[in-house]
């Protein structure tokens, strides 16, 4: 738990520090990326210590995880290159809700 607070709490403070010493007109093109990257383990990890309170098994933990945190993200990221539409809403929630009961429904084999 101390480890995904720290990890929390360090990616949160280089998320906020990318954003507001960079200037976006005059970084590579990759350094636009990172904070996308920053705001979904921000958004995961911050899930996980939120379901860490309920009584769910960690696979269901982290598959609620990564939806309720990629969800945002990529509504953010169709956002920023102008591609947002409720169409796109539509089709988005429509992949991860399909997305999510794939998942839960597949069995891990070793």
């Amino acid at each position: 738990m101390k480890q995904k607070l720290a990890l929390l709490g360090l990616s949160g403070v280089t998320l906020v520090l990318l954003l507001t010493v960079t200037d976006p007109s005059k970084v590579p093109s990759f350094v636009l990326i990172i904070p996308f990257v920053l705001l979904f383990v921000v958004l995961f990890l911050f899930m996980l210590v939120l379901s860490t309170k309920k009584d769910w098994s960690r696979a269901k933990t982290i598959r609620r995880s990564v939806v309720l945190a990629g969800l945002p993200t990529t509504f953010l990221i169709m956002q920023s290159v102008g591609q947002l539409t409720i169409r796109d809403v539509i089709s988005i929630l429509a992949i991860f809700i399909i997305a999510y009961f794939y998942v839960s429904r597949a069995v891990v084999t070793n």
